[in-house]
């Protein structure tokens, strides 16, 4: 398999505080990221992290040709079934 990056220029993984601890979130692993209130939820296939801070914020951490960016945003590569308008 190839490992190469991608999507060249972009920041495969970004780091977010949880409970005082720093959690490495490799971008490309998110599938939906959902505004809750003051809060936003960020879905991985095995994990889901709830944290305080804007959408905005984690959208310009988001690779822009990966993911739909509407409220939720969706990651749509290879995800087809969970990508619509």
């Amino acid at each position: 398999m190839n490992s190469t990056n991608q999507y060249p220029g972009v920041d495969q993984a970004f780091f977010i505080k949880v409970n005082n601890r720093l959690i490495k979130i490799k971008s490309l692993d998110i599938y939906l990221v959902k505004s809750i209130g003051d809060y936003v939820r960020i879905y991985t296939a095995d994990q889901q992290y709830t944290l305080r801070s804007t959408l905005k914020s984690i959208i310009n951490k988001l690779p822009v040709n990966v993911f739909y960016t509407s409220s939720p945003i969706l990651h749509c590569q290879g995800r087809q079934n969970y990508c619509y308008k």
